[in-house]
């Protein structure tokens, strides 16, 4: 009487054996959701800047310059801008939609004293796409090229791939 009832040791050990059971789910969850992050954090990154000589024969540059963060967040900013450009050589009733849905290359580049970003986008990305300028010929809306002046916040000179 008065005295407090101890559990046995073989309750003790099932209970922290229950215990840690239910640390071990909880640590399988947070390991699967940070993995299942990751990979959504890798999916959702559709830009990456390359070197100009990734460009090199593409297009005309008279140098190259190295862009800061804001620079290439104000063109993710803006990209909406080439939904409204006129497509060089193509008819004014083909336009991109949606331009934020694309892969996008920036390659940075001098073009008559300004600093611009030379941006190749594509619909599907190849493995090499963040190493390597994807160059097609044809493809037609699915690919796309545009240049972004930095200092100005604006797009400008869109061209589409031909049709195949």
């Amino acid at each position: 009487p008065g005295e407090l009832a101890r559990p046995d040791s073989a309750e003790v050990r099932g209970c922290r054996c229950i215990l840690f059971t239910i640390n071990m789910q909880f640590l399988n969850l947070l390991l699967l959701s940070i993995s299942v992050i990751g990979t959504q954090a890798q999916q959702l990154a559709k830009s990456v800047v390359l070197p100009v000589k990734a460009a090199s024969g593409i297009i005309a540059t008279d140098g190259t310059w190295t862009p800061q963060k804001a620079d290439i967040d104000g063109a993710e900013a803006n990209i909406s801008q080439v939904t409204s450009l006129k497509a060089e050589h193509w008819p004014s009733a083909i336009h991109i939609d949606h331009p934020e849905q694309y892969f996008r290359q920036y390659v940075p580049i001098r073009q008559h004293g300004r600093k611009l970003l030379y941006v190749n986008a594509f619909c599907e990305a190849p493995d090499y796409w963040r190493t390597q300028l994807v160059i097609v010929a044809d493809g037609a809306t699915c690919f796309w090229q545009a240049l972004y002046d930095p200092a100005a916040a604006r797009y400008s000179h869109l061209t589409i791939n031909a049709r195949a």
